[in-house]
């Protein structure tokens, strides 16, 4: 069981993870499709239900919306999301922890430049141990 920790910083627990592109969910092949893996920072999310990747990365990577899923959001009115398939792993201390094919919704609550693209909702998390350890600031996640 691979054991990632980390320390909770001002966005919350972050951790870094590969994102790739699942060859049967893809667009037919075209050399401006970015190829995987693709690393990005994403902030465990206890308050998601799902998990959600920007939107500019899955379409720069040329995945088919394969499903759409109405979501709610503390502002605003349920909005409907496209779904998308990935292949996903998380990475501590420079080694690879492969995870899953996961569906994700894509997200538009981040901008190009910041550091974080991706929110790692419960339907990852039910298949963890994530423990929050506000007052050392640390977090531990496990799967």
């Amino acid at each position: 069981m691979p054991i990632i920790t980390g320390s909770i910083t001002r966005e919350g627990a972050t951790i870094d993870l590969l994102i790739e592109p699942v060859e049967a969910n893809r667009k037919r092949a075209r050399p401006q499709f970015l190829t995987g893996p693709i690393p990005i920072r994403g902030v465990l999310d206890t308050g998601a239900a799902l998990t959600g990747i920007s939107r500019r990365l899955l379409l720069a990577m040329g995945l088919e919306v394969i499903d759409t899923k109405p979501v709610r959001t503390p502002v605003g009115p349920t909005q409907i999301a496209a779904c998308y398939k990935l292949r996903s792993a998380f990475v501590s201390g420079g080694t690879r922890y492969a995870f899953a094919e996961a569906v994700v919704i894509a997200a538009d609550c981040f901008e190009e430049q910041e550091e974080h693209q991706a929110l790692i909702g419960r339907d990852v998390l039910d298949h963890c141990t994530f423990q929050y350890w506000g007052t050392a600031r640390k977090f531990q996640f496990a799967y």
